[in-house]
């Protein structure tokens, strides 16, 4: 089975190289960004994200082009271990997931933070 989707935004933010990305959102607490939303999205589609403090993100790991079934984790860099069991990037899917917080929505721009995602995230 295949699937496909269509990003719906892009992130704009000044994390432009995966080696300088935070690990985790929770650790980014300084990272700003704004996704700037394009059609079939409209004003209607986010006006209730308002009333939020945090909003998940799914987003496109797009400087990911292959993945390994077994890696080496940050904090346990000498043991290998089963790629779905770690938050590695590589992926057999290139499908990634943040809880990051909203700061203000304008026109059809998200304005977020602590994030750890780069430039151009579809």
């Amino acid at each position: 089975m295949e699937l496909t989707y269509k990003a719906i935004g892009v992130l704009n933010c000044e994390n432009d190289k995966s080696y300088g990305a935070p690990r985790q959102a929770v650790l980014a607490k300084k990272s700003k960004g704004v996704i700037r939303l394009k059609s079939p999205i409209t004003k209607d589609c986010i006006i209730d994200l308002q009333d939020f403090d945090r909003v998940w993100l799914i987003y496109d790991f797009h400087h990911n082009k292959s993945w390994k079934p077994k890696v080496r984790p940050p904090r346990y860099s000498q043991i290998k271990r089963s790629v779905l069991a770690t938050r590695s990037p590589y992926r057999p899917n290139s499908i990634g997931l943040s809880c990051v917080k909203l700061d203000k929505i304008e026109n059809l721009q998200i304005f977020i933070s602590e994030h750890d995602l780069l430039d151009g995230t579809p």
